[in-house]
């Protein structure tokens, strides 16, 4: 059989904060899950072009390729999603959903979609194995709304999409960072979400039913 490969994909700006911690956890659980290969992705250090969508639709007349396909990071970063067998991605919450600079990479995937939908190629995501994270400053801040846009972008790309039994991770992996100080201030330090011991675990087992079942898919495909 050949090797497991996770990926893990961060929507979030800061290089080592929350975000980039729980995605960790959830690569850490893939490699106990039986990943042999894990692979994190900040996109926060990645150039993104925004897609034009129907403003530009050179993708949709020109054979599903991207105007934007040599001019900044995009196609490097999905090239690692396309050759990974589960992918784990994960967001901070911004105003109840998922990050823009998130958002904005996922909407690039659209010149595949063209190429599935109208020129007859295969969908390059579809049977890969994915699992949504999302950290918040407290719990029920969003996480569960920004991890189920995640769970739709898994499912309209043919992907399998995986949680883990309760108490852990319901729907997908949600944590929160925030940290109350001693004058009832709150704040939002880049290590809050460890102190969620709760949060952490959701992650981890996400990540490790990712590889899982990736894992059986492999076997699967190859007969044994």
């Amino acid at each position: 059989m050949s090797s497991i490969r996770v990926v893990g994909l961060v929507g979030a700006g800061r290089a080592d904060g929350n975000t980039v911690r729980l995605v960790r956890e959830g690569l850490a659980g893939a490699r106990e899950g039986g990943a042999s290969e894990t692979t994190l992705i900040h996109l926060g250090s990645k150039r993104i072009i925004p897609c034009r969508g129907y403003a530009c639709d050179h993708c949709r007349k020109h054979d599903g390729r991207c105007v934007f396909s040599e001019k900044d990071d995009f196609e490097s970063v999905f090239s690692e999603m396309r050759a990974a067998h589960g992918i784990v991605i994960g967001t901070p919450v911004h105003l109840g959903g998922v990050s823009s600079n998130l958002w904005q990479f996922l909407e690039r995937i659209r010149s595949y979609n063209m190429r599935c939908s109208l020129f007859g190629e295969p969908q390059v995501l579809r049977n890969k194995v994915g699992g949504a994270l999302a950290v918040g400053i407290h719990h029920y801040g969003g996480q569960e709304f920004a991890v189920q846009t995640l769970i739709n972008f898994f499912i309209i790309h043919g992907m399998v999409v995986v949680s883990r039994i309760p108490p852990y991770a319901y729907v997908g992996g949600c944590a929160e960072s925030g940290v109350t100080m001693q004058d009832g201030r709150i704040t939002c330090p880049p290590d809050g979400v460890e102190r969620d011991c709760f949060g952490l675990a959701s992650a981890r087992a996400v990540g490790h039913r990712v590889a899982e079942v990736a894992t059986l898919l492999e076997r699967g495909t190859r007969g044994t």
